[in-house]
């Protein structure tokens, strides 16, 4: 998949988030193919990024491209390269939240 789809369902989530084994942040909004991250540091698009958070107890080690970025705010994600377990277990949490 190239680009988000917009049509996709997207939940509101309150979870930490560890960029790059870092910095610590804030998910906010999460879809099966990406996640807008809250944050004050700052990051430029098209760069690939690693972020680990929980959803319900399961563990997340995922791959991403910042898309998009409000300076001082946060960037939204799309997630690369998702083995299929991880790309099924999310595509289940948003379906069911």
């Amino acid at each position: 998949m190239s680009a988000m789809d917009p049509r996709k369902k997207r939940i509101h989530i309150r979870t930490d988030v560890l960029v790059n084994g870092q910095k610590r942040a804030e998910a906010l909004d999460l879809s099966e193919d990406g996640m807008y991250v809250f944050t004050s540091h700052t990051f430029i698009e098209g760069v690939n990024i690693s972020l680990e958070f929980v959803l319900d107890l399961d563990s997340y080690d995922m791959r991403a491209t910042i898309r998009h970025t409000q300076h001082g705010v946060g960037f939204g994600v799309q997630f690369v390269d998702m083995d299929g377990d991880s790309a099924s277990r999310l595509r289940n949490y948003v379906d069911t939240h």
